[in-house]
């Protein structure tokens, strides 16, 4: 299996980094919460009352994004193991995850 690497740093060369890849994944976030009160996620957070699967802008992480990414990976028929190579997440906790949330945003 062929992996793609999806972020890249300002020269476009893989993250190596994971400081740098913070400060710029915080950035970009800050930008999007300019535009964007909340986000819309496959992953439970229960901050929004109205929705528990809204979560604020602000507070997005990239875990959220990892695990939001799972969920819909999933949902739309993707193999565990290419789920895998997408995420970095081991199979056991891709299957961790989807217990947990599949059931709830099915």
């Amino acid at each position: 299996m062929t992996v793609t690497t999806f972020f890249h740093d300002p020269a476009g060369r893989p993250w190596k980094d994971a400081d740098a890849f913070r400060d710029a994944f915080n950035a970009l976030r800050d930008r999007l919460a300019n535009n964007h009160a909340s986000f819309e996620t496959r992953y439970y957070v229960g901050l929004d009352p109205k929705d528990a699967l809204r979560l604020p802008t602000n507070k997005l992480t990239m875990r959220t994004m990892r695990h939001t990414c799972i969920t819909l990976n999933h949902d739309a028929g993707v193999p565990r193991e290419l789920i895998r190579g997408i995420t970095g997440h081991e199979l056991n906790t891709i299957d961790q995850v989807l217990k947990c949330y599949a059931a709830v945003t099915r």
